[in-house]
C-alpha cells in the first residue's frame, strides 16, 4: 500500500513539472508571435516619391507621390508634363491624378535585399488636357511643270477626364527603393477642338470609351 501511495505521489509530480514546461513554453511562443504581429504592423516609413519610367516614352515627366496610412490603405497623387518638339510635330500639355489603394496583403516587414511589398487595389480618376501640332509637308505642281513644297499646320486640343479600377504590386529593395506596377481600365472621356471624329484606337488622344490604364514608377520610400 505505501508502494502505491508513493508511485501515485510521483506521477502527480512529474504531471506537475511537465504541465508548468508546458505553460512556459507556451507563453514564449505566444509572446513571440505577438512581437511577429507588432513588427508586421510597424510602419517604418510612410511615405513615396517615384517617377514614371514607362511614361519617358510618351514624352511626359511623370511624378507620383504616396502617402500609406495605418489602415492597409494608401493616397497617390500623380503629376505630369508633356513636352515634345520635333519637326513635323508639337506637344505641350499635362495631367493629373488621384488614387485611393487598399492593399489586401501587405507586408511592412524590413527585409533585405529583393522583396515583395504587397497587393492592392482601389478606383482611381484623372484629367489630362493636350495641345498637339502637326507639321505636313505638301507639293504644289504649277501648270508650267514646276513644283514647290508648302507646310500645312493642323493643331487641336484634347480635354480628357476618366475614372476607374486599378489592381496593382509593391517590391521594395534593401528597404528603400519602391517599384510600382499596377493595370487596370475604366471609362474615358474627350472632348475634342476643333471637333473632329473621334479615333478608334483606345490609345490615342481622340478615343472615348472603354480603356486601360497602367503604370510602372520607381523611387524612393522614406
Amino acid at each position: 500500500m505505501k508502494k502505491i501511495t508513493l508511485l501515485l505521489a510521483i506521477s502527480i509530480i512529474l504531471n506537475n513539472f511537465t504541465f508548468a514546461q508546458r505553460g512556459t513554453v507556451g507563453d514564449k511562443t505566444t509572446t513571440s508571435q505577438q512581437t511577429d504581429k507588432v513588427e508586421q504592423k510597424t510602419y517604418p516609413t510612410k511615405n513615396e516619391l517615384r517617377v514614371g519610367f514607362i511614361d519617358f516614352f510618351n514624352s511626359e515627366f511623370l511624378l507620383s507621390y504616396e502617402h500609406l496610412f495605418n489602415n492597409n490603405t494608401g493616397l497617390v497623387v500623380n503629376g505630369g508634363i508633356i513636352l515634345k518638339q520635333t519637326s513635323s510635330e508639337d506637344k505641350i500639355g499635362g495631367e493629373g491624378e488621384l488614387q485611393y489603394r487598399i492593399y489586401m496583403r501587405p507586408n511592412y516587414k524590413k527585409e533585405p535585399g529583393f522583396s515583395f511589398n504587397g497587393i492592392y487595389t482601389g478606383p482611381y480618376i484623372f484629367y489630362k488636357y493636350l495641345d498637339k501640332t502637326t507639321r505636313y509637308n505638301d507639293w504644289i505642281y504649277s501648270t508650267n511643270g514646276g513644283s514647290y513644297s508648302v507646310n500645312t499646320y493642323n493643331n487641336s486640343n484634347y480635354s480628357t477626364i476618366g475614372a476607374g479600377v486599378l489592381v496593382g504590386m509593391k517590391f521594395i529593395i534593401a528597404h528603400r527603393i519602391s517599384i510600382d506596377l499596377n493595370l487596370g481600365g475604366g471609362i474615358k472621356y474627350t472632348d475634342t477642338h476643333p471637333k473632329t471624329q473621334n479615333s478608334y484606337n483606345v490609345f490615342s488622344d481622340s478615343y472615348t470609351g472603354i480603356a486601360p490604364r497602367g503604370k510602372l514608377t520607381l523611387g524612393l520610400r522614406f
